[in-house]
């Protein structure tokens, strides 16, 4: 640990976790982790590899999983994801499930897809991009889930009293008034930007 600045936190990482396996180490995983946690280990996140081979029909499975980890109280990020089939109907199906199951979790907290274009990937089929570079469905799915549905992009006026409401998900934000600019980061609770011209 003394290596690392603190910011950078250590996550916890193993695979066979969300994807439903006969070969699931689910019960170990949470073992594992709570007795590291009980001998003062700084473990201060999850991590779920989501290698996935055909995807399975929902999601509800793995939301159980989030669910189970989440009772530990570290934030759970999907290290590793990514859907080795050549039915890219299904695979972008699966990408949008399951993408949404993570972003609708209070406790994950982030999503790595494990390589993006065929030419490099590990399992070519669970690329993003085709060896020519054209894109897959999946590609699409992530690009409408990232960009349109889930970004807060609002122009708007004040009200009589000078205020202006929106909501909007977490994160990063950049805020213009006029001239002024500012930038704040949402979270868990209400927050409020004050901007004096």
């Amino acid at each position: 640990r003394n290596a690392l600045p603190t910011s950078c936190r250590l996550f916890i990482n193993e695979y066979n976790v969300v994807e439903p396996d006969d070969l699931s180490v689910r019960a170990k995983y949470h073992q594992l982790i709570d007795d590291l946690l009980a001998k003062g280990a700084p473990v201060e996140g999850i991590g779920f590899q989501g290698h996935f081979h055909e995807p399975p029909e929902s999601v509800e499975d793995a939301l159980s999983v989030f669910n189970t980890f989440a009772g530990l109280g570290l934030p759970i990020v999907v290290t590793e994801f990514d859907v080795n089939t050549k039915d890219e109907a299904k695979q972008a199906a699966f990408t949008r499930d399951f993408m949404t199951a993570a972003f609708s979790h209070p406790a994950c907290s982030g999503f790595v897809f494990w390589g993006f274009w065929e030419g490099s990937h590990w399992r070519p089929d669970g690329a993003m991009f085709r060896q020519d570079w054209s894109e897959k469905l999946n590609l699409a799915v992530y690009r409408d889930l990232v960009f349109k549905e889930w970004w807060t992009g609002v122009k708007g006026r004040t009200n009589n009293n000078g205020e202006f409401y929106v909501r909007g998900f977490k994160g990063s934000y950049r805020i213009i008034v006029g001239d002024d600019e500012k930038f704040t980061t949402i979270g868990d609770n209400p927050t409020t930007v004050d901007i004096l011209q």
